[in-house]
């Protein structure tokens, strides 16, 4: 009995099915009519959040918002785990260097471990440093 059924390649079967699945999902939502307005996010306690009056004037307010609430707290965050992933690959280069007992291998490994933490732990701070600098020249505040 043969198979009546066309071979098609895996990659237009994965194309079609994206595709399909993409035409589903979509078609509500370009057959919407009218503008859907989304409830305010309510506030938690205690939490840095996005009051609704922000909220409900929307755009550039919400991303001003964000930026100035949230984008250095994250940043702050991120150079936290940087600095510490830092000084752990500089202890474990330390520890590598004491450990190679004159093997001229383990010692340039040991090196150059200690040389990539303590460039990437300049390059995290120049890079913040940068930006400080570029925002307040070019920044200009909303009027």
């Amino acid at each position: 009995m043969t198979n009546k059924i066309p071979n098609i390649k895996s990659k237009t079967k994965i194309l079609l099915i994206l595709m399909c699945l993409l035409f589903i999902l979509g078609a509500p939502m370009a057959l919407a009519e009218g503008e859907i307005k989304p409830a305010p996010i309510p506030c938690p306690g205690n939490l840095p959040c996005i009051s609704g009056k922000t909220q409900e004037k929307g755009g550039q307010e919400v991303r001003d918002t964000i930026i100035n609430k949230f984008g250095g707290s994250f940043l702050k965050g991120f150079l936290g785990i940087v600095a510490v992933t830092c000084v752990i690959f500089i202890i474990v280069g330390g520890m590598q260097m004491h450990l190679a007992l004159g093997n001229e291998e383990a010692i340039k490994k040991a090196k150059s471990t200690l040389l990539w933490a303590i460039v990437g732990l300049v390059i995290s701070i120049l890079s913040v440093a940068i930006v400080q600098i570029i925002s307040k020249l070019f920044y200009t505040p909303p009027s």
